[in-house]
């Protein structure tokens, strides 16, 4: 992949925000996408992503779980949309469930998240999805 006039893949230097309250799952998020030179910050509850979105204009991507205590994954969704856009931007969002049924990926269809990931999460598939909603974000 060509990465520009300085060489560098651009898609390596976006940030990706994985919001999720269980903390083994996201150190094993962190570990597979920072052996494959990108960038994750973690954070463990939705109000606490919402805000770290709202301030790193880099974040490119947001991982988020559905069933998290206080606001579930859609409802941060719902919100952080409304609020990006009115600052020109749009990441990228990515649902990893463990209620992974009809009605949650429905939902996550109609919020238009880029890929709904059922738990637990295959490395192979978080790293596909997670590549290819930079890849498609790249150019925003």
């Amino acid at each position: 992949m060509s990465g520009g006039p300085e060489g560098r893949d651009p898609v390596r230097h976006r940030k990706i925000l994985i919001i999720d309250d269980e903390p083994d799952i996201t150190e094993e998020m962190v570990e597979l996408l920072s052996d494959h030179g990108l960038h994750a910050t973690v954070v463990n509850n939705a109000e606490e992503g919402r805000q770290t979105a709202l301030l790193d204009s880099e974040i490119s991507v947001v991982i988020t779980d559905v069933r998290m205590p206080g606001l579930d994954g859609y409802g941060l969704i719902r919100q952080m949309k409304h609020e990006l856009v009115r600052k020109g931007r749009s990441p990228q969002f990515i649902v990893v469930t463990g209620h992974a049924g009809m009605e949650e990926e429905m939902e996550a269809r109609r919020l238009g998240v880029f890929a709904f990931i059922p738990k637990p999460v295959q490395p192979r598939d978080l790293l596909r999805v997670t590549r290819a909603a930079l890849e498609q974000n790249k150019s925003r």
